[in-house]
């Protein structure tokens, strides 16, 4: 009896390529993120009128943001699963 419900050859190979390409993106936009922001301070300063102080708060408060969504996706990830098994 032949069953067609079976994934083909090539599928775990490519699966294993989107997840490559998948964690490359997201750390591409991680670190451009992060850039940005250091790129745009003489903007940012002058825009909101802030200063040295005032900067540092606004990058702590983006970088506790960034930990925060990390424990919130691994625990999201933990209690959902990856969906692949």
């Amino acid at each position: 009896m032949r069953s067609d419900s079976r994934a083909s050859p090539g599928l775990p190979q490519r699966r294993f390529y989107v997840i490559v390409a998948l964690l490359f993106a997201s750390s591409f936009l991680n670190y451009l993120d992060r850039q940005t922001l250091s790129v745009l301070k003489p903007t940012i300063k002058a825009q909101f009128g802030l200063d040295d102080s005032g900067y540092a708060l606004l990058v702590n408060c983006f970088t506790f943001t960034y930990a925060a969504a990390y424990m919130g996706s691994g625990w999201m990830v933990e209690r959902l699963g990856c969906g692949w098994r």
